[in-house]
């Protein structure tokens, strides 16, 4: 049997410039975003892709980022999550909405 689970997160984070930034900073405000719950609740943690792009509205810049993780349940079960991302930056926030669901078993 084949279950599909998703949760949605939007997460804001103080910080600037998001074109410029390098991987380690994706990967540190995403796993801050997985992680408003509890910050043991996930392990292997990596960052597949990161693609910017221009948005229609005023030249906004956007960033999405694919990545993927092992989210471990209170029952103890390891089950593999792959997830998107869109992350922009508008004054002195980061804004971070993000999608999961889980791997084909």
């Amino acid at each position: 049997m084949f279950w599909h689970f998703c949760g949605i997160t939007f997460y804001v984070w103080v910080k600037q410039d998001i074109a410029s930034q390098p991987k380690s900073f994706f990967e540190d405000v995403l796993q801050k975003a997985i992680s408003q719950k509890s910050a043991n609740i996930y392990q292997n943690f990596k960052v597949k892709n990161i693609q910017p792009t221009k948005g229609e509205y005023k030249d906004q810049t956007y960033v999405i980022v694919d990545f993927q993780y092992q989210l471990v349940t209170g029952a103890g079960f390891e089950v593999d999550r792959k997830a998107v991302a869109s992350v922009t930056s508008q004054g002195n926030a980061v804004e971070a909405l993000w999608c999961a669901s889980t791997a084909i078993r």
